[in-house]
C-alpha cells in the first residue's frame, strides 16, 4: 500500500501522541496517578485533543491489567471476528480482504444519535503482539480519520496489560453539544469493555491458550 502525505502525516502524529504508551519491560512512562490507576487495577487514561493537517482529532491512551496470560489475550485481539463482544457500541464487523497479517474490516458502530459506518486496515505483528490500525480512506467512512493501536504486555503474576490509543476526527456535524464527551469517554473505555470480555464468557474461547 503505497503511502501519501498526508498518511505520512498522521503517522508522525500518531507516533508523537502516542509516545507516552511505553512497554512495560522498558519502564513506565506513566504518571504518578496513572500507574496508580494500573497497579489498582482501574482504567488509567490520558485525552488529547489536537488540530492537525485540517483535521479536529480527539482521542489518547489508556491502559488497564486483565486477568488473563498474554497468549490469551493476544489471541482474543487476533480473533476479529468476536471483535463486537469486545469493543464498545459496536453492531458489526466485517472483513472484506486481507489475511492474517493485515485485512481490511468493515465496522458499524453507535448508540442513540450516533451511528457511523467506516473501514480499518488491520496490521498485526505477532512478535511484539501489537495490532496498529488506521482508516482505510479510499472507500466511503462516516468519519474523517482514524489510527491507533493496540499492545499486549506482560505484568505481574502472569496477568496482561492491555495498551490502546486512538486518535480519529469524527467530523463536524457528529460531534456537538453533549455528544462529544461522551465519544471522548467511549473511545478510551477500549481496555475495560476487553477485559470484561475476556474475564467474562469470553474466557472460554481462549482457555487452552
Amino acid at each position: 500500500m503505497t503511502s501519501t502525505p498526508l498518511h505520512i502525516t498522521l503517522l508522525a502524529l500518531c507516533l508523537a501522541t502516542l509516545s507516552g504508551a511505553a512497554t512495560y519491560a522498558q519502564g513506565p512512562r506513566w504518571s504518578q496517578s496513572e500507574l496508580s490507576a494500573i497497579n489498582r487495577g482501574d482504567l488509567a487514561t490520558r485525552s488529547v485533543e489536537q488540530s492537525r493537517s485540517g483535521l479536529e482529532l480527539m482521542g489518547g491512551s489508556s491502559w488497564r491489567i486483565v486477568n488473563a496470560s498474554p497468549t490469551q489475550a493476544w489471541s482474543a485481539i487476533r480473533d476479529v471476528d468476536r471483535y463486537r463482544h469486545m469493543l464498545p457500541l459496536i453492531h458489526s464487523v466485517t472483513r472484506i480482504s486481507g489475511d492474517d497479517q493485515a485485512m481490511r474490516v468493515r465496522i458499524h458502530q453507535g448508540q442513540g444519535p450516533i451511528d457511523v459506518r467506516y473501514h480499518l486496515d488491520l496490521r498485526f505483528d505477532d512478535a511484539t503482539r501489537t495490532m496498529r490500525f488506521r482508516l482505510d480512506d479510499s472507500r466511503v467512512n462516516d468519519i474523517r480519520a482514524a489510527w491507533g493501536y493496540v499492545r499486549i504486555e506482560p505484568w505481574e503474576d502472569g496477568r496482561t496489560l492491555f495498551a490502546w490509543g486512538v486518535m480519529a476526527d469524527f467530523g463536524d456535524d457528529l460531534l456537538t453539544g453533549i455528544v462529544r464527551p461522551v465519544v471522548r469517554r467511549w473511545m478510551l473505555r477500549v481496555p475495560t469493555t476487553f477485559r470484561d470480555y475476556l474475564e467474562g464468557w469470553g474466557s472460554r474461547n481462549y482457555a487452552s491458550r
